[in-house]
Formats: structure tokens, sequence, C-alpha cells
């Protein structure tokens, strides 16, 4: 057997080379495709970076609509759109409240739930009441009810509809060129409300 390997000497160190010489191509290709793998990641961290620039509002619809849960939409969307993104209205979604109650054109704010009901299910909620526009003790200017808006400091029924009749707001800042709400008023109230 040793006279077979001294006679192969040379074919065996040759296949051995070629051997490590595959395997360090090999390890060499996988790093670099490590390496790009590297970069696609800082890619998309860039991208999503981007998309934080962009407005977004986060709204929760429930009740009788396919697919209800959070959705993210960007700024300016209105009732329309979040229906649209929650598979629509089931069967048993009354459909004469929300055309009696729902302004299927309101703009959607930040934090926002409506709850769609069921035909015979009694609700008193809105997409402008009580129930959907305050969060953590804040009222929204742009969806509160005029007895919401009344319950501010230094804001009475006349300034509550004037408020109201301004909507939509962009702003809460934008609250002040409502005629009679000056700064003093608005120091009064810029913690309690929201968009």
């Amino acid at each position: 057997m040793s006279e077979i390997l001294e006679k192969n000497k040379i074919i065996i160190v040759m296949f051995l080379a070629l051997v490590a010489i595959i395997m360090g191509i090999t390890i060499l290709l996988r790093i670099n495709s490590i390496g790009d793998e590297e970069i696609v990641i800082e890619k998309r961290t860039e991208d999503e970076n981007n998309t934080e620039e962009e407005k977004f509002v986060r709204v929760d619809i429930q009740g009788e609509v396919e697919k209800p849960g959070v959705y993210k939409l960007s700024e300016g969307a209105i009732f329309e759109e979040i229906l649209e993104k929650a598979g629509g209205l089931t069967e048993k979604a009354d459909e004469d409240f929300i055309e009696k109650n729902l302004n299927r054109a309101q703009l959607l704010t930040d934090q926002q739930k409506i709850y769609i009901p069921a035909i015979g299910e009694s609700s008193g909620q809105t997409l402008g009441g009580e129930t959907s526009q305050t969060l953590n003790g804040k009222i929204s200017i742009n969806n509160a009810s005029l007895s919401e808006l009344d319950s501010l400091p230094g804001i009475g029924p006349a300034y509550a509809q004037k408020i109201i009749d301004g909507r939509p707001y962009k702003s809460i800042e934008e609250v002040k060129s409502v005629k009679g709400i000056g700064e003093s008023t608005f120091e009064k109230i810029k913690d309690r409300i929201v968009l």
C-alpha cells in the first residue's frame, strides 16, 4: 500500500490542495453574502426612517365590520377609508344607525375608536359622540360633542359651537383662531385637548 501512496503522492497532494481551495472559496462566498445581507438590513432601516417622517393616524374600529382591529392610515384619512380597510360592514351592521349618526367623510384622528353597532343593539355612541372622543381625559377638538367642549374651562356653549364650526383643525393651536378664544383661554385648555 505504501508503494501506491509513493507513486500517487503528487495526485493525492493535488487533490487535497483542490479540496482546500474549494473550501476556501466557499467560505469567502459565504462571508461576502453575509456582508450583503448586512447592507440590505441597513437599507431597510433607512427606508423605515423615511416612512416615520410621514404622518399617520391609528384608529381602532370594532363591532360589525368584517375585520375589526387597529389600523394605521395616512393623516387626512376619512371614515370611509377605514371602513374599506376593515373589509366593510357585516350583514348584522345597523345601516340605519350608520346613515343617521356617522359621517362617512369625517377626518379620522389619532387614537380614535369607532364602534359599529348591530341591528337592534342600543348604542348612544356616534363618531362624534362622547364615548369615542375622549382619551385619558383629553377632549378631541375635531370630534367632541358640544357638551364635551362646553366642559372645558373658559369654554361655554357659544364657544363650543364656534369650535365645532371651525373644524377640522390640524393642530390644537389652531383653536386660537376661533373668535373669542385667546392665549389665556388656550393656556387653560391646551393640556385637556387633542386633535
